[in-house]
């Protein structure tokens, strides 16, 4: 919340009337006037021991010595002055004195000096005793001065400013007795002041400004009335300065000031104008080095942001920062507002986020706010730091909102759990920090990176905290204090998630939600901002009832309620989607039940306005646009297609470039089945072609956005070089940005270590906003008009020569479907899937997951005893054969068919064998379609009879690796890197690794004759070091891997393989691009097993190997035995490299060299299942081939 504009008092005590010196024309320096005063008094003080009291001018020298010592007081501050000021004062007016109070010209001139020190020492101590002796003081010298006198009018001024102090310290101490009457006093004595000067007097401006002060006072306290009359003499006062004078810009702030008050209290939109107005003008007034200007910029900051706020003046948003910014650039360091100062800036960027969705705004808002606690932490102000800790959290919270990184959630209720601690318990603000540290335990809670236990412990906590917040803002204020229905609120929502959470079947938690959220809507009035807040959520609460009970009019009242809450919502607000989206599941749930076409079509509006917003959270507008798409399928199917596409172009808005991959893929999980309904759509409707465009679209999103960011630029860089040059370089520091390693912390360092990873995201955040603006300045250029777009089917295949089929298979709740690509040319091939559905995939998935944990092989790395796998039993048998024989008879079969290939019961010869590369989705990722068949006899049909597979992970890889193939041409003689890792520290021995590697470099050697033997580099145990590996990758186009592999299934870009001196990541390989890359042999344990809960994503090393610019790669799809890695990796090396015994082998020389590698994989497998047998899946099974 942003805090309140400063005040200015500019409280003006006037001193006895006394001519200036006239000025000499020489500028002198405060170290001059006080040599100088202090000269005065020495020499004043030697006349004044010399006097004596029957002395004629005795009186005057004790009156001047008086003045001298105030005014030094005054110039330094030194209260030994202002003391001794009041003695001679004193002794001026003592009752042995028979001319104790006046002079000739005036009888009350020494009184009224008495009367201006007093007032001076209270102004200092505070003490109630000092301003009371300086009212009875004042009152007996006005009674003493006549009506006519020239110093009546000031000493009337002088009596009001000690009555307004009383008045303040009075309402100030709760102890004290409140009373009226000072400030009733102070105002009747000014009006006095002002009826006496006519208005060429130079001090009636200073009167009317004091005059409106007091009654602002007094509006303030009771009376409404004396808001008018305040502006009134304000004006005035305003009206009778001229420009150049010095206290224009004060009375012009203090005009400004009141006319907002007034604003505030009648909301007529001309006080607010006027307000701007004079505030802006006192600012132009305040010459630059004034310590006021940076103070009057900040109120008009505010007013730019209260206009904003109540009339949605876009451009006030950006003046409300431009003059924050500049008070911070006007603020010295050691100004006591500054933290203040900072803080409101961050505010104000927040709002800006709000409607722009700058991710800049708020990590500079985080910025500015995180200095604003540096500061009043080193300052120890204990009493301003609650507000800064929450207006920190609340920003953290606004970007968690928008990113869904944990990390953001976290620190926000690290800060609030600050600004709690920090609060007195009585202290009325505790409410708010109690609700706001509720609200963001309740985030947390439906967080998708909290667990079910930590999710229930966050709730209850929020619940128990929003609880206690509503009953203490009740007990301080009852239902007066504004922030209250925003605690109701609060407490409902969590509330109703718990509720939700319960699955109980009574409406007691749901009840009490919906009676604090209708509380919450009538405390509330229609203009506040926040109603439409309170309404959506008494919808929301509304709704969940009607799912639970049924009850017709609760979901009529929800829908009543949402829609109030959009009436009050402008256009272009960042919350308005979400309250479009909420009506349209609203009106769908009543569509359901009364079955009403119109309540379908504006449901159906509801949804289009909210996904095509240009403000708003995205991944809220991506589930808008689902919600449109699956219903236009109820009610007409071919508008769906538009619905769709619209989420698909979504997607990138919140699997963004800005955040890191770890990020990325977690807001993939978001995304869910979406992009598989949207294929199923269009395949429904014969568009397979843009089927095949959405399948590339909604998979591999993370390797697609990698391999976008490698794009070479030559094109564009012959069109607009300046561009490409900037794009170039933008892309690689966004791409290691992406990938890069976290910062690691330095012991003892944790605060700079947190700083720096902010400063890194912040910096990675930047990047992507470069990176988008050259984008668009790229497409600004004639024929580039779609330039990094995702292509059209036409552009993508451009180039490439299929010499295989790629079979693209979609599992859909709906439907199931294969999309056959045969050529560049040729119709995409469509084959449904009738006899297989989503359901059966998925017990297929769990069913090959239970066998493989029984056989050891799906077990976390360090658990296992090495490659090797135990004996199969005749139960797990069994169970690969039907997932086998399921894969067989549902989709591999029909596919087959589709192509007119014919299934075979016994093996083709080698040159007759066919070859197709799958291309899956869902939890076929998971299965080996390449070992589909029947194997209750030898007889029965198998697909590795007839045809050879591949896999690819998306076509654009596929595509991408044909190219690299077809433009180089392989060395007969490779350069190979080989490493084998027998005993790897902290991990099982793997004594098969080494024989692989020799029995891969007896087929090298043979090869090539005993030639070019260094060409072949062994990096053998503690040789294998992460370092020594990379350089060698980068001088080698081929490589073998013989180690242990480790999947991890909770962060899948830590899989990696097991090294000699740690692991080599997969996030390490994302990082890397190897220009003359062929070959990767990955003979490790799951290297091509991607991550459960993102299937599409193929979040694993054969994929990473791919993208790092390898065109074939071998792995596994799970772990494999350490004797059986070596026999098919020889098997596969000497059919690439023709040196094998193979009887067919000059045959082998003529077969097209694009399934060579596919071939390859295909005959060692063949040579392993003749070896330990076709029915001993478990080891034969898991070896994949990827790419060409």
């Amino acid at each position: 919340m942003e805090s309140l504009p400063l005040d200015e008092d500019y409280a003006v005590h006037p001193t006895p009337s006394e001519s200036d010196d006239e000025s000499s024309g020489v500028e002198t320096s405060e170290d001059d006037d006080l040599s100088s005063i202090d000269s005065e008094i020495t020499l004043l003080r030697i006349k004044c021991q010399s006097s004596k009291p029957q002395n004629e001018d005795y009186q005057k020298l004790f009156a001047t010595m008086t003045r001298l010592l105030l005014e030094r007081f005054k110039l330094s501050q030194e209260v030994t002055y202002l003391c001794e000021a009041i003695t001679w004062a004193r002794n001026t007016v003592t009752p042995s004195n028979p001319a104790r109070y006046h002079t000739d010209n005036d009888p009350m001139e020494h009184l009224s000096l008495l009367e201006n020190c007093l007032h001076e020492q209270y102004v200092v101590s505070g003490d109630r005793a000092d301003v009371d002796e300086a009212i009875s003081t004042g009152l007996e010298v006005v009674k003493g001065t006549p009506d006519g006198h020239i110093e009546r009018p000031k000493r009337l001024y002088n009596l009001a400013d000690s009555f307004r102090y009383r008045h303040e310290l009075t309402y100030s101490n709760p102890k004290g007795l409140v009373t009226d009457s000072d400030i009733d006093k102070s105002i009747s004595a000014l009006k006095q002041a002002v009826d006496l000067t006519p208005n060429e007097n130079p001090f009636k401006p200073m009167y009317l400004s004091k005059l409106g002060d007091a009654l602002l006072c007094r509006f303030a306290a009771r009376n409404a009335s004396d808001l008018d009359e305040a502006i009134q003499a304000q004006t005035q006062a305003v009206n009778l300065l001229p420009c150049e004078h010095a206290d224009k810009a004060s009375y012009l702030s203090d005009l400004s000031s009141s006319l907002r008050s007034r604003y505030t209290r009648m909301s007529n939109a001309v006080d607010l104008e006027k307000s701007i107005t004079a505030q802006k003008h006192a600012v132009e007034l305040t010459p630059e080095g004034d310590a006021s200007k940076p103070v009057r910029l900040s109120n008009l900051a505010y007013l730019f942001s209260l206009r904003f706020q109540d009339m949605g003046y876009v451009g006030d948003v950006d003046r409300s920062i431009s003059c924050r910014i500049q008070v911070i650039e006007l603020a010295s360091d050691d100004a006591y507002n500054k933290p203040t100062w900072l803080s409101d800036l961050g505010l104000s960027l927040v709002r800006h986020f709000n409607l722009t969705d700058n991710i800049v705004d708020l990590d500079n808002a985080i910025t500015y706010q995180t200095q604003a606690i540096n500061i009043i932490l080193d300052q120890d102000r204990p009493a301003d730091r609650p507000q800064h800790f929450n207006n920190l959290a609340n920003t953290f919270f606004t970007r968690f909102r928008r990113l869904n990184n944990i990390t953001d959630l976290n620190k926000a209720i690290d800060s609030a759990t600050q600004a709690l601690k920090l609060t007195p318990h009585k202290h009325v603000m505790k409410a708010r920090h109690l609700s706001n540290l509720g609200s963001l335990l309740f985030h947390r809670s439906h967080s998708e990176h909290t667990g079910n236990d930590k999710a229930a412990e966050d709730i209850d906590k929020a619940i128990s905290y929003q609880t206690e917040a509503v009953e203490l803002i009740s007990r301080l204020t009852g239902d007066r204090n504004p922030g209250k229905p925003g605690y109701l609120t609060n407490l409902g929502i969590s509330l109703r998630q718990r509720f939700e959470r319960s699955g109980s079947k009574g409406s007691d938690g749901i009840d009490k939600a919906i009676d604090f959220h209708t509380k919450a809507v009538e405390l509330t009035p229609d203009g506040c901002p926040n109603k439409s807040v309170y309404l959506s959520n008494l919808a929301a609460a509304l709704q969940t009832r009607y799912e639970r009970l049924q009850n017709i009019i609760d979901i009529e009242h929800a829908i009543s309620a949402h829609k109030r809450a959009i009436g009050l919502t402008p256009s272009g607000h960042t919350s308005k989607p979400d309250y479009l989206y909420r009506l349209g599941l609203s009106l769908q749930y009543r569509f359901a039940r009364l079955n009403n076409v119109s309540d379908a079509d504006e449901a159906i509006s509801a949804f289009c306005e909210s996904a095509g917003s240009h403000s708003g959270l995205p991944l809220t507008m991506f589930k808008a646009a689902c919600s449109w798409a699956r219903l236009c399928v109820k009610r007409d199917a071919r508008p769906s297609l538009v619905a769709w596409k619209t989420a698909i172009d979504l997607i990138p808005r919140f699997v963004w470039l800005g955040t890191n991959v770890d990020e990325r893929y977690n807001a993939v999980v978001s995304a869910g089945d979406a992009f598989h309904e949207a294929v199923a759509s269009s395949i429904e409707l014969q568009e397979y072609k843009v089927a095949v465009e959405w399948m590339e679209q909604g998979r591999c999103i993370v390797w697609g956005q990698i391999l976008r960011l490698r794009t070479p630029l030559d094109d564009l860089a012959a069109a607009q070089p300046e561009i490409a040059r900037g794009l170039k370089e933008v892309s690689l520091q966004l791409e290691a940005a992406g990938i890069g390693q976290p910062f690691i912390s330095i012991p003892g360092d944790a605060n700079s270590a947190e700083v720096s990873l902010e400063e890194d995201a912040q910096k990675h955040r930047r990047l992507a906003d470069q990176y988008e603006a050259l984008l668009k300045q790229a497409r600004q250029i004639p024929g580039f008009e779609h330039f990094l777009q995702p292509k059209q089917l036409s552009n993508l295949l451009q180039g490439w020569v299929a010499n295989s089929p790629v079979a693209m298979i979609n599992l859909d709740e709906n439907r199931c479907d294969a999309l056959v690509l045969r050529d560049c040319t040729s119709p995409i091939l469509h084959i449904a899937l009738d006899r297989f559905d989503l359901l059966t995939a998925r017990e297929l998935q769990l069913t090959l997951l239970k066998t493989l944990a029984q056989q050891r092989v799906r077990i976390r790395e360090a658990e296992s005893n090495n490659r090797a796998i135990r004996v199969y039993s005749l139960e797990e048998e069994s169970s690969m054969q039907h997932i086998l024989g399921i894969l067989w008879t549902s989709v591999v079969h029909p596919i087959l068919s589709g192509l007119g290939q014919i299934a075979s019961s016994t093996p083709e010869t080698k040159l007759s064998l066919s070859h197709i590369t799958w291309c899956v989705t869902g939890p076929l990722v998971f299965l080996p379609l390449h070992a589909a068949g029947l194997y209750n006899s030898s007889d029965d049909p198998k697909l590795f009879h007839t045809t050879m597979s591949s896999y690819t992970p998306s076509l654009t890889i596929l595509v991408e690796a044909a190219k690299r193939a077809s433009s180089s041409s392989r060395a007969s003689s490779p350069r190979i890197l080989a490493l084998s890792q027998p005993n790897t520290p902290y991990h099982t021995c793997l004594q098969g690794t080494t024989r692989e590697v020799k029995d891969i470099q007896e087929v090298y050697i043979k090869h090539t004759a005993g030639h070019n033997c260094h060409d072949f580099k062994w990096l053998n145990g503690e040789e294998a070091t992460i370092s020594a590996v990379l350089t060698k990758l980068s001088t080698h186009p081929w490589c073998h891997f013989a180690c242990h592999g480790i999947q991890h299934p909770d962060n899948p870009t830590s899989s990696a393989f097991a090294l000699h001196d740690g692991p080599l990541d997969l996030r390490t390989i994302m990082s890397k691009s190897f220009a003359s890359a062929e070959v990767a042999f990955l003979s490790a344990c799951q290297t091509a097993t991607g991550d459960e809960k993102r299937p599409e994503e193929a979040v694993h090393l054969v994929a990473g190997m791919l993208v790092a610019g390898y065109q074939t790669v071998f792995g596994t799809m799970w772990s494999i035995g350490d004797s059986d890695a070596p026999l098919v990796a020889k098997e596969v090396y000497a059919c690439l490299l023709n040196s094998g015994e193979d009887p067919l082998a000059d045959e082998h020389e003529h077969m097209d060299q694009k399934h060579r590698a596919a071939y390859a994989l295909h005959r060692a497998v063949e040579r392993l299942r003749e070896k330990v047998g076709v029915k001993e899946f478990v080891k034969w099974v898991p070896f994949v081939h990827y790419g060409v």
